[in-house]
C-alpha cells in the first residue's frame, strides 16, 4: 500500500481545527483506530486527538461546544524523510497507533500503521532452533521423523517457528541437528523457499540444549535468540530482544506462568493451631519458556564439542557474577511434549 493510498485509507482520521468537541465525539466513533489528526485552512497538520483527550476535554470544559483545538495534542510524534529511528515501545505505551509522516511544509503526505512499521523491521539477530532431540515421548511418531519436524495442520513445527520468527524481522537462523538430521535438511535446505537464510549445526554427538552455542560461527557478533524445536508461541521476539537490550542482560530466560490447583484443600498452621482454611488452592509458578536471548560473549566462551544444558549454563553463570533477566510471556504458547498436546494442536490449532 503506497502513501496516497494509505493517505485515502485513513482520511477519515483527518479533520479540521474549527470542529466543536462534539462533532468531534461522532467522528471519533466511526474510525478504527481512535486517533485523530487536525489541520487547519492550509491543509498543514497542527495537533492529534485520541479518545483519551476528548475525555480529558470533557472533564476540564464540562460542555461539548467547545473548540477542539482547546484540546487537542499539540507537540506529537511524526516521521520526515530524516527521522527513521524510534522508540517502539514508548509510542504504544502512549497509544500512538497512527504516525503521520510529514513533508517540509508540515502537510500530511502518508499516514502509517505502528504495528505495520514494526513488521517491516529487519534484525540482523541469529535465530538458533534447537531441533536435534529424540522426542521419545511422542514414540511412534518420532521413530523416523524427528519432532520438529511432525506436522500441525499439514505444515511441520519447526516451519511454522521459522515462519513465527520471520513475520518479525528475524530472517538470519541456525538449525541445530542431530537425530534423522537429513530430514530436516533436505525439507528446508538453504531457506530459499522461505525467504530466510538457514545455516546448519550438526551435532556429531548429543550436545545438550546448550552445547550446540559452540558450534556458531565466530563470524556472529550479535546476540542470539535461542528457541526449542518444540514450541510455538505468537510472541513477538522483539519485544524480548530489545527487553534484553535496554536492560542489559547477558542472557534473558522467557518465563510463562504455569497454574496448578491442589486437589485438598489447604490448613495454614501456626503453634499447632489453624489460622486459616482454603479450598483447594491455586499455585503459580514461573517455569522456563524455552526461548531465550544470550550475548555473543557468553556463546563464544562455550567450548566446541561438550554437553551442556541451557540450566547448567545459566547455573554456571550466575556463579560468575552474570546478569540474568526474565521475560514474562503472556501470549499464546505451547509445548509439543505429548502426543494428546500434538493431537489437540492438530485438532484445533491457535498458536
Amino acid at each position: 500500500m503506497d502513501g496516497v493510498v494509505k493517505l485515502e485509507f485513513y482520511k477519515q482520521n483527518i479533520i479540521s481545527d474549527d470542529l466543536t468537541l462534539s462533532q468531534v465525539i461522532i467522528k471519533i466513533s466511526k474510525v478504527k483506530i481512535k486517533t485523530l489528526f487536525v489541520i487547519n485552512r492550509k491543509k498543514k497538520i497542527v495537533g492529534t486527538i485520541s479518545d483519551g483527550d476528548i475525555r480529558r476535554g470533557i472533564l476540564k470544559y464540562k460542555k461539548l461546544e467547545v473548540k477542539i483545538y482547546k484540546i487537542m495534542r499539540k507537540n506529537f510524534f511524526f516521521l520526515d524523510e530524516k527521522k527513521k529511528n524510534f522508540d517502539y515501545d514508548k509510542l504504544k505505551k502512549n497509544n500512538f497507533l497512527l504516525i503521520p509522516v510529514l513533508d517540509r511544509k508540515k502537510n500530511i503526505i502518508e499516514i502509517k500503521n505502528l504495528e505495520e512499521i514494526r513488521s517491516k523491521i529487519i534484525r540482523e539477530n541469529p535465530v538458533l532452533i534447537m531441533a536435534g532431540g529424540f522426542g521419545k515421548r511422542l514414540r511412534p511418531y518420532t521413530l523416523n521423523t524427528p519432532k520438529p519436524m511432525l506436522k500441525i495442520n499439514g505444515k511441520p513445527i519447526l516451519e511454522k517457528i521459522i515462519c513465527q520468527f520471520r513475520e518479525n524481522g528475524f530472517y538470519n537462523f541456525y538449525i541445530s541437528t542431530y537425530f534423522r538430521s537429513k530430514k530436516i535438511f533436505n525439507y528446508f535446505k538453504d531457506g530459499g523457499r522461505l525467504k530466510v537464510k538457514i545455516n546448519y549445526i550438526n551435532e556429531k554427538k548429543p550436545l545438550g540444549t546448550a552445547g550446540s552455542l559452540g558450534l556458531l560461527p565466530k563470524k556472529e557478533t550479535k546476540a542470539i535468540i535461542v528457541a526449542n524445536g518444540d514450541i510455538l508461541t505468537k510472541l513477538d521476539s522483539n519485544f524480548l530482544l530489545d527487553y534484553h537490550n535496554k536492560n542489559k542482560f547477558d542472557l534473558t530466560v522467557a518465563s510463562i506462568n504455569y497454574n496448578y490447583q491442589l486437589p485438598f484443600g489447604s490448613i495454614k498452621v501456626k503453634n499447632n493451631h489453624i489460622t486459616d482454611l482454603e479450598e483447594k488452592p491455586k499455585l503459580t509458578y514461573k517455569i522456563n519458556a524455552g526461548i531465550y536471548v544470550i550475548n555473543s560473549k557468553i556463546y563464544k566462551s562455550i567450548k566446541k564439542n561438550i554437553n551442556i544444558s541451557m540450566t547448567s549454563l545459566i547455573t554456571s553463570l550466575l556463579g560468575k557474577g552474570k546478569k540474568i533477566g526474565v521475560f514474562p510471556i503472556y501470549e499464546n504458547w505451547g509445548d509439543i511434549g505429548s502426543k494428546e498436546i500434538l493431537s489437540k494442536l492438530n485438532k484445533n490449532y491457535k498458536l
